[in-house]
């Protein structure tokens, strides 16, 4: 039977084609918590929180499988800003300052889609994600989670149009500063749009 299934599902698959393409998107939430402690120098206070949300964007393939099922895969890159803002005694205007990160995130995903229709296909897909975030400071970001979504695969003669929702679940961040404790968000949801031929 295992032979019989092999036979009939390998040949199958890789007679499916390959797709691939771009994606873009905004993300939804903030890509550092909202962080306020107390400066050991000067008894003030030290806030970090994230800049302005702006935009992803990078490639995608996929790779299309029997009853509904796909391997889809993206690196996307994602511009991230701090700021943190530092006030040297209670009351007193903080100073701010910035700095800026670069990630690039990589999430392969396994996809299912719904109704088989020739047009509309809902679909859903999970899968681990992985980041590689140059920074600029000595804090190293959590760069494995795991990655839920949802959207709609709509089909115009051969682009294949896919609006979705992703969340993503981060780990811990990695060689957290006590003195100065700031934290990635965990928490990471965001809208994208796929085009691919």
């Amino acid at each position: 039977m295992r032979i019989f299934l092999f036979a009939v599902l390998i040949p199958a698959a890789f007679g499916q084609l390959f797709s691939a393409g771009i994606k873009i998107g905004a993300p939804m939430t903030d890509s550092f918590a909202d962080v306020t402690f107390p400066s050991i120098n000067t008894g003030g206070s030290v806030r970090s929180f994230s800049d302005a949300k702006k935009f992803i964007i990078g490639p995608q393939v996929e790779l299309h499988l029997p009853f509904g099922f796909s391997i889809n895969a993206d690196g996307l890159y994602r511009p991230l800003r701090l700021v943190v803002a530092a006030s040297p005694a209670p009351g007193a205007a903080p100073g701010i300052d910035s700095a800026n990160y670069a990630s690039w995130e990589v999430t392969p995903a396994l996809r299912y889609r719904f109704l088989h229709t020739p047009i509309v296909k809902p679909f859903a897909e999970a899968g681990p994600s992985f980041r590689w975030v140059e920074s600029p400071l000595d804090h190293d970001l959590s760069d494995r989670g795991f990655t839920l979504g949802a959207g709609v695969e709509v089909k115009l003669l051969r682009l294949r149009v896919t609006p979705e929702v992703r969340f993503t679940r981060w780990g811990s961040d990695h060689n957290v500063n006590l003195t100065f404790p700031l934290q990635s968000g965990q928490n990471q949801a965001e809208f994208l749009a796929g085009f691919s031929f």
